[in-house]
């Protein structure tokens, strides 16, 4: 153990030294080091541009001679050294930042620690965004330019109150602010603010001005039904789907430089139906369609149409009756025949109905009664029909009846026209028809020569004798 020495010289020294102190020790005490330095926050939160409370210190001890802070303070803030009060307006977001004051006298010195953050509102842009013009139907997204939380989560975005409502479709992120959707309305440029919030407080409204414009149309037949026709019959097929997409349609017809529908069937411009009668037979082929507006034209749709044959057409006209002769040529043209589409293959007589008076035929082809009637025939109702590759046409009927003619006679190149007096002769006719009607009489006609005494006319043969 090594001992100290005190020379006079030292002792004197010493005493000098402590005279030196004699001012800072306290009246009546001892001089104590500061001890249990404690701040009225130790954690504060502040916000940027607004002056905090005074944050004091207590202390317990001797008088403090001086305070200072490691590291430095959050920008804006300060601390007094005399006092160690904190004071000032934060001028900036800073994170949670740990701080060291001391407080110091000559017997020692007295630490606290203090956890100091500096928030602020979110900070939100749309300047320079993207995407602002959006189309109907399709979706759009757009992200803010900037979005600070500035030290405290954002907890919310929405479109400030009195600002007009983001077009239907699209909404706000309440946590990226990001606007997005898919539009279901039409809207011209119109200004929206947009607020974020965070714990601290909410931002200055920001703008962004969005547009959505309409899209073409959407037309489709896939699915569709009634798309087989027949020739002369009416028929219609709508769209399975039709969508204005924001404008209204403004013409809908085949595409330009496309197969044409059949003939007989037109394109309503506002429905996009196919209606009409064909008067046409058309195979199964595939048409395309395409309906407009204001944005153009829609993708094609296409939809695959047929027009059948139809069965024949006949008709003899009104129900009167035609009336033939015996014997006498007679014709009966229909009023009506139409192949439908088809050519007409047969005609004639429906099967199991009354037959045409002897004589009289109908043309396969043309349907034409004709011929020369060889018996009598009291009216009576005739059925017929017309066939071609779709089948047998309705019924058509035509009523006819043929009357009896007179009697044809003649005695050209009769024999045993030479008699001799008192000796029996006979002249028979070389022709006697009845046509039809028996002959109820036969004489010399009544104002001509008379015959020869003795000889007379049979009145059922025409034979003359005697």
């Amino acid at each position: 153990m090594t001992r100290s020495i005190l020379t006079a010289r030292s002792v004197g020294a010493v005493a000098v030294i402590l005279a030196g102190f004699a001012g800072c020790v306290p009246t009546g005490g001892t001089l104590e080091e500061p001890r249990d330095l404690r701040y009225s926050d130790a954690a504060p939160v502040y916000r940027v541009g607004v002056a905090i409370s005074a944050n004091s210190p207590t202390v317990a001890g001797s008088a403090v001679d001086s305070y200072k802070v490691n590291p430095a303070l959050p920008d804006g803030l300060a601390l007094d050294t005399a006092t160690g009060v904190i004071t000032g307006t934060p001028t900036r977001v800073s994170a949670a930042t740990e701080v060291v004051v001391t407080a110091t006298n000559v017997a020692g010195s007295s630490s606290a620690s203090l956890t100091i953050t500096v928030n602020d509102v979110p900070a939100l842009s749309y300047s320079g965004a993207t995407g602002t013009t959006g189309t109907f139907g399709a979706p759009m997204t757009v992200a803010p330019s900037t979005l600070s939380p500035n030290g405290s989560p954002v907890s919310s975005c929405t479109v400030q109150a009195g600002s007009p409502a983001l077009p239907a479709g699209l909404s706000v992120n309440a946590d990226s602010c990001v606007i997005s959707g898919t539009p279901t309305a039409v809207a011209a440029a119109t200004a929206y603010d947009v607020v974020a919030s965070n714990g601290v407080g909410s931002s200055a409204p920001s703008t962004v001005t969005l547009t959505v414009n309409p899209a073409v149309p959407t037309l489709s037949y896939q699915g569709a039904s009634g798309t087989t026709g027949t020739f002369g019959v009416a028929m219609a097929v709508a769209p399975t789907a039709l969508a204005a997409n924001g404008a209204a349609v403004t013409g809908c017809d085949v595409k330009s430089g496309t197969t044409p529908l059949p003939a007989g069937l037109a394109v309503d411009a506002a429905s996009c139906a196919i209606s009409g009668t064909p008067t046409e037979v058309a195979a199964d082929a595939t048409y395309t369609l395409v309906a407009a507006n204001t944005a153009g034209a829609s993708a094609d749709a296409t939809v695959s149409l047929s027009v059948a044959p139809n069965v024949p057409s006949l008709s003899y006209g009104a129900a009167t009756v035609v009336s033939g002769t015996f014997g006498v040529a007679l014709s009966v043209a229909p009023v009506g025949l139409a192949g439908n589409g088809a050519p007409v293959t047969a005609c004639g007589i429906k099967a199991s109905t009354t037959a045409l008076p002897a004589g009289l035929t109908v043309d396969p082809a043309t349907c034409l009664i004709s011929g020369t009637p060889t018996v009598v025939a009291a009216t009576a109702t005739y059925t017929l029909v017309a066939a071609n590759s779709a089948g047998n046409s309705l019924d058509a009927t035509v009523s006819l009846s043929v009357a009896p003619n007179l009697p044809v006679l003649s005695y050209a190149g009769a024999t045993g026209t030479s008699g001799t007096f008192g000796v029996a002769m006979a002249v028979a006719p070389t022709t006697l028809a009845a046509n039809g009607a028996t002959v109820t009489a036969c004489d010399v006609k009544a104002s001509t020569t008379a015959l020869p005494a003795g000889l007379s006319v049979d009145a059922s043969t025409c034979v003359i004798s005697g």
